[in-house]
């Protein structure tokens, strides 16, 4: 072979080799390409995974939540359900909302969502993107329409089921507005009970002597309810039942009396209907206000009946002698048992049930053979005595229900002997005790240390102070030094429980609010209660401890409204109770008794007064319980009084702030109360706290939010003061240079304050001396209102975080409320008066830039009047009605509109401008002072808000925006 054809074979097998290096190599990167692909699959997979596995996670904090605020809302156990119907309702009324009708997309899903829950309809489509539910539960199985209750689980699986194609945002956005709806439809059902709340009465006669006697009688009246068609009547019928038996239900509890409580037959009676009236309210909450009112007309027509038939029986009854004479011998019967049980009660002291020992029955002997001795004792009388005698030589005792039904033989049909003989035997007793025993002495004594007791407590407390702390703990000095008088080297505590609204806790997963999720669905409004004073040495330890719902002490007190006397150390209803485990004794054999009464005012109880005795042999016994009962009724009096003048300061306070700003004028408040007929003046300056206690500012109880500065009558402020409240006229008068306003309570025609106000000209003053009596007028009313906590017709979201924030918010309220009416009143005629200026005047054009600012428009947008005019229509008065100023909103908007106020003066628009733009410029003043307040409230609840929250800024004095200021342009006024 040639050398050419060596080098051409050659090339061939090195082409060969390329050509196949080179399908290795691609074939490499193929496969390389392959598996980056499928790593990008699986991570896209993954992701996809973890976005629907936060997305279930958020869906199911926020679904929890919301359910248990709703339950809360209708005043139902946390373990309890809804009633389909009840969310149809809600979301009904939640889409209906403004924000939701704005939202087409969001209003569309709202509806689709509430068609689903009524009917049967396709369900959203399932996509790898939304499957945050599981497929495979078994609860899918049956159709969501299907389900008349719905607990927290099935809400939740099915509102992940039919509400998967939603966002978080828009998750969060339509349970804010039907957390708007809560308070509403709470105070609805607390009217309605209110207002049908029925009561049995039985008559006099009726045979009713225990609790449960009282509930034989309504037993048969409430199986007599129609339910024909009610998807709850089960529950319910069985709900009867169990109150009518005594059985405990966690939704329906009624509390039997203790048994070491002796009830008389109108403490039975008064019992029984307490526990009736509990039971009724957890009805109306548990199942729906309709039912619960047609429960109580059922109960009031069944009544009247019965008693209709009693009086037709007794009639018809009366014609009948023989008949009538075994009623009266019925009768005389129970006199005389009634009598017995009082003899033997009045010697040793025992119940019922409870054995008289044999060497205590001598004492019974004695005064019977005393009785039998004496000279007019018939030989009847006598053998009827021995008969008694005899019953009571019996070696292993008696008790008095066996004498009772003894009665029968001895008696026989001779009561009326039986009654005349066991009188005899008390009067003996009373006789040989003699007119003061030792006993009866010891009785008095007590009686007048009680009464020191309560005596030094009402010259004590009776003074001004502001802290039911402060004042607690003198209350409970002043009933430690009286107890430990009755219970020598034994050592006594107390505290004071009082009932709170607000939000406590966040939905798992939330830290802190902010702007981006906010208070809806994220928190729910609990009932709880909170320790607001103890004895002096447990302050620290004590003072703020909050007793969460339905759980330990006073929810067992409330519920029952009676007192609770416990004397077993291990009782689990001191269950995590830090106020008894510091003290109780290491075990169930050293001396332990708690007693606790119930704070009731008008009907409602709202805490509870605790007595702790230990170290010492003794335990607190009926004589302490009716004490306790008595030093109740002084703490309520102490912490009402401190309440309503708290209440009062802060009214004042933010009216002031209104006052000043609208008006601008300085005023100074004097507080005025009359103590033991002595006119006091005092003023009262707010303390501030750093917010490291969250119970400082969210309790009305827990913390000294005020101090208290005297005046003396000797000061030239007092003279003026009391020159104005010598008047006898409560209209505002003017006294060297400035304004006195009295704010009078309407209901007690009291004066609570004075306002001394400082204008910079007398004259303008002069002319606003018929606003200041306006003023004066709204506020006298306000101070009223609260204090009987009147509703407003306006609800604000940042009032339901305690009740700090809620009182802060009334005045703003009252105002609000009453702006907002002016604001309805506005028709197309005013708003018409506003488009007829061809030129307006600089606070006319101020004013709308103002109220236009807050919803969203630009300087830009509303530079010329022309411009203006554009926004100013129907739908701007509906916004500004609708407008919540607590809410959290963008600071920009703010800062615009407060720089637009700086501007303004309220004198100059009311001057220069017409109506419907004074109303505007009210409206603004009031909207930013509640805006101010709010995030005052939501920086003293670090607990809850995050600390600077980027969105907002307590401060009046706005910083400088992070835009160019662009030239304002108002028209010059015609000439």
């Amino acid at each position: 072979m040639s050398d050419v054809a060596i080098m051409l074979k050659d090339k061939i097998e090195r082409i060969k080799i390329e050509k196949e290096q080179e399908r290795i190599r691609l074939e490499q990167e193929r496969i390389q390409r392959e598996l980056e692909r499928q790593r990008e699959l699986e991570r896209l997979e993954m992701a996809r995974l973890e976005r629907l596995a936060t997305k279930r996670s958020q869906f199911q904090e926020l679904l929890s939540a919301f359910f248990r605020g709703y339950l809360s809302c209708l005043g139902r156990y946390k373990e309890s359900s809804l009633l389909r119907q009840e969310l149809i309702d809600l979301y009904q009324t939640a889409g209906h909302d403004p924000t939701i009708l704005g939202e087409t997309s969001l209003f569309q899903k709202v509806t689709d969502l509430i068609q689903l829950i009524t009917q049967e309809g396709p369900l959203p489509e399932e996509t790898k993107e939304n499957v945050i539910f599981d497929p495979q539960d078994n609860i899918y199985h049956l159709p969501q329409y299907s389900l008349d209750r719905w607990d927290q689980e099935v809400f939740v699986k099915w509102s992940l089921r039919l509400m998967c194609d939603w966002n978080v945002n828009e998750l969060t956005q339509f349970f804010t507005v039907c957390g708007a709806d809560f308070s509403r439809r709470r105070q609805y059902i607390d009217q309605v009970f209110k207002d049908n709340l029925y009561v049995p009465k039985f008559p006099a006669f009726a045979s009713i002597k225990n609790v449960g006697q009282w509930f034989d009688e309504v037993h048969p009246i409430l199986e007599l309810f129609n339910l024909d068609g009610d998807p709850n009547a089960e529950i319910i019928l069985r709900a009867f039942k169990d109150l009518c038996s005594g059985k405990d239900d966690v939704r329906f509890m009624r509390v039997v009396a203790p048994d070491d409580f002796d009830f008389d037959r109108h403490e039975a009676i008064a019992m029984a209907e307490k526990s009736w009236v509990s039971f009724c309210k957890a009805f109306i909450g548990e199942f729906n206000p309709e039912l619960y009112v047609r429960l109580m007309k059922h109960v009031q027509v069944e009544i009247a009946r019965d008693l209709e038939e009693i009086a037709e029986t007794m009639a018809s009854k009366a014609a009948d002698p023989v008949e009538q004479a075994e009623e009266m011998l019925e009768k005389e019967k129970e006199i005389c048992q009634d009598l017995l049980r009082a003899f033997f009660n009045l010697v040793s002291k025992v119940g019922n049930e409870e054995s008289i020992l044999q060497q205590e029955l001598d004492k019974y002997k004695h005064f019977i053979k005393t009785l039998s001795d004496l000279t007019g004792t018939t030989d009847e009388e006598k053998e009827i005595l021995a008969q008694l005698t005899a019953r009571l030589s019996v070696p292993d005792g008696v008790t008095i229900s066996m004498l009772i039904a003894a009665s029968e033989n001895i008696f026989q049909d001779k009561w009326k002997i039986g009654s005349r003989l066991f009188e005899n035997l008390i009067n003996l007793f009373h006789e040989q005790q003699g007119a003061i025993t030792e006993e009866s002495s010891q009785q008095a004594q007590r009686a007048r240390q009680e009464q020191l007791c309560l005596n030094r407590l009402s010259e004590e407390l009776d003074y001004i102070e502001t802290s039911v702390v402060e004042a607690g703990s003198k209350f409970f000095d002043i009933v430690k030094e009286t107890f430990e008088e009755f219970y020598p080297q034994h050592h006594f505590s107390g505290r004071i429980n009082m009932s709170e609204t607000g939000i406590l806790h966040l939905a798992p997963g939330v830290d802190k609010i902010t702007e981006e999720n906010g208070l809806g669905g994220n928190a729910a409004i609990e009932n709880y209660y909170r320790t607001v004073a103890c004895s002096k040495e447990y302050r620290e330890q004590i003072v703020g401890q909050i007793i969460g719902n339905g759980q330990g002490i006073p929810y067992q007190v409330n519920a029952s409204g009676f007192p609770i006397k416990v004397t077993k150390v291990g009782d689990p209803i001191f269950a995590d109770d830090p106020f008894v485990e510091m003290q109780k004794p290491e075990s169930e054999e050293h001396a332990f008794s708690f007693i606790a009464v119930p704070l009731d005012t008008d009907g409602r109880y709202i805490g509870t007064l605790d007595f702790l005795l230990t170290k010492g042999d003794a335990k607190l016994d009926s004589k302490d319980v009716k004490f306790a009962q008595k030093l109740a009724n002084c703490a309520l009096d102490f912490i009402s009084k401190i309440d309503n003048r708290n209440k009062s300061v802060e009214l004042v306070k933010s009216a002031i702030e209104f006052l000043e700003l609208k008006d601008e004028v300085q005023v100074e408040p004097y507080f005025v109360e009359s103590i033991k007929g002595d006119v006091k003046l005092y003023q009262i300056d707010a303390q501030q706290d750093d917010g490291s206690h969250p119970d400082w500012n969210s309790s009305p109880f827990v913390g000294n939010h005020f101090t208290v500065r005297h005046i003396a009558s000797t000061e030239e402020s007092a003279s003026t003061v009391l020159a104005v409240l010598n008047r006898g006229d409560s209209k505002p008068v003017e006294i060297d240079g400035q304004f006195a306003i009295q704010i009078v309570d309407p209901e007690t025609n009291k004066t609570c304050a004075v306002l001394l106000v400082k204008a910079k000209e007398i004259e303008t003053a002069r002319e606003q001396s018929d606003d200041f009596e306006k003023f004066a007028q709204v506020l006298g009313t306000c101070v009223a209102e609260q204090r009987h906590k009147v509703s407003k017709n306006v609800v604000l979201e940042v009032e339901q975080l305690d009740q700090n924030t809620e009182r802060r918010m009334y005045f703003g309220k009252a105002m609000l409320e009453r702006t907002r009416k002016d604001l309805s009143l506005l028709s197309t005629k005013g708003l018409a008066e506003l488009k007829s200026y061809r030129v307006p005047p600089k606070s006319v054009h101020r004013t709308l830039k103002g109220v236009l600012y807050l919803f969203g428009r630009t300087p830009k947008e509303v530079k010329s009047w022309k411009d203006t005019l554009k926004y100013v229509n129907p739908e701007l008065l509906d916004l500004m009605a609708k407008y919540d100023p607590t809410a959290v909103q963008k600071k920009l908007r703010i800062k615009r509109t407060k720089r637009m106020m700086k501007l303004l003066s309220f004198r100059d628009t009311a001057k220069q401008g017409s109506a419907p733009a004074q109303t505007m410029h009210e409206w603004l003043i009031i909207s930013m002072l509640l805006r101010d307040a709010a995030v005052s409230r939501r920086k003293a609840r670090p607990d809850i808000f995050e600390r600077l929250n980027s969105a907002e800024t307590s401060s009046t004095v706005d910083e400088e925006e992070e835009y160019p200021e662009e030239e304002e342009s108002v028209e010059p006024e015609p000439q």
